[in-house]
């Protein structure tokens, strides 16, 4: 009787060594010999795929397991999430160099190297953490002097708004702009940035607004994970990006680093998309060092209240700063030899200026000088030879 009660035993715990860690209703991807060049090796292409390597008798696998799958239904889309049986499939294991378990181990995208976490202190906030630093950020910072270039730039594409008083930007945010770059654009837009929080009626942070040509901005009313906001993307953008989309990665003229910057520096390079190549006034700080922060959001502040203010109606006011250290004759041209200064140019066929003639440049200031422009009482004077200076191209 005795013996057969030790064979039971020993046939049941047979049965529980031989049963599998994770089902097939398991979230995480059940790898093996057959599908790992696949699901692994392959998606290093694009993608990240962390795995747990595992074997039936080793000390901690069966207690992470619950969280590792917690683990994978949260991250679910921004990453790949698998796991693979050791004992079933040493040949994959050892050709991957595991020979301890277990191994959770973080293949980034090629040709980044694959980091390992093997002690028994797994933990997975620092697992996610390690694989957040391989997602690639595709995001663009918006503000007022970008923000209409970020919509109506590549018009047949849709663009996707973070508004968030957070600092930095989100891995799950990152990980979108990176799986979708081939056919969305992706934005964040900060609580400073006042007119674009009334235009969207952001109340809360954070919110997600698609943005389509021609429609009104649609508000995502969702829990914040990455797979509910991917969906709600692939279903309202109507794109169904699934890794299939072209090879080619669309840019968007909103990207370009000047584009996002409160005061951009007049230059060759951004002339034309600040400026000269849109109709209106260019509002042009000029000044011998770069402009204190104290300056930049004074003008800041006018801008917002201008954008505010004629929306629709009045000239257009673009603002830029100019390094006279470098464009010695753009002072010359305007008679400006005290520094800082403002000069409001028409750059039309017919060429004409309008000088700040305050001492200091103030929000005060120049509010007054552009409300006289735009009441009509503005005074102008004409470019000497109706030309502007050549401008410098900067160094990046």
């Amino acid at each position: 009787m005795q013996s057969k009660m030790i064979l039971l035993v020993a046939f049941l715990a047979a049965i529980v060594i031989c049963e599998d860690l994770y089902d097939s209703n398991s979230p995480v991807n059940l790898l093996n010999r057959k599908n790992f060049d696949k699901r692994v090796t392959n998606n290093r292409k694009k993608g990240i795929t962390i795995v747990h390597f595992y074997s039936a008798d080793d000390a901690h696998s069966a207690a992470i397991k619950d969280e590792y799958e917690s683990f994978t239904k949260d991250n679910m889309g921004m990453y790949n999430l698998g796991a693979i049986n050791c004992d079933d499939n040493y040949d994959i294991c050892e050709k991957e160099g595991v020979t301890e378990f277990p191994v959770f181990r973080i293949y980034p995208q090629f040709p980044l190297q694959t980091q390992d976490l093997k002690d028994d202190n797994f933990n997975m906030k620092r697992l996610k953490k390690r694989a957040s630093k391989f997602i690639q950020d595709k995001v663009i910072e918006i503000t007022a002097v970008n923000h209409d270039t970020f919509i109506k730039d590549n018009p047949g594409k849709a663009k996707v708004l973070l508004f968030t008083d957070k600092k930095g930007v989100p891995t799950i945010y990152k990980a979108l702009s990176y799986n979708f770059e081939k056919t969305l654009f992706f934005g964040i837009v900060r609580p400073e940035e006042t007119n674009l929080v009334k235009k969207y009626k952001a109340k809360n942070y954070p919110s997600i607004y698609l943005v389509q040509p021609g429609k009104k901005p649609l508000k995502f009313n969702d829990d914040m994970n990455y797979y509910s906001i991917a969906n709600f993307i692939n279903i309202h953008s109507e794109i169904f990006d699934f890794g299939d989309a072209p090879e080619a990665e669309l840019k968007s003229a909103a990207s370009k680093p000047w584009m996002s910057e409160k005061l951009p520096q007049l230059s060759q390079q951004s002339a034309k998309d600040i400026c000269f190549g849109k109709k209106g006034l260019c509002v042009i700080l000029l000044a011998n060092e770069s402009p204190s922060d104290i300056l930049i959001n004074d003008i800041s502040l006018v801008r917002e209240k201008f954008k505010s203010n004629i929306e629709g109606r009045g000239p257009e006011f673009s603002f830029m700063w100019l390094d006279v250290t470098l464009h010695p004759e753009w002072a010359s041209t305007f008679g400006v030899d005290q520094f800082p200064q403002v000069v409001v140019l028409k750059n039309a066929s017919k060429k004409k200026f309008s000088l700040h003639t305050e001492e200091l440049v103030t929000e005060s200031s120049l509010s007054s000088l552009l409300e006289n422009i735009s009441s009509g009482n503005g005074r102008f004077k004409r470019v000497p030879g109706n030309e502007v200076p050549e401008l410098k191209k900067l160094d990046s």
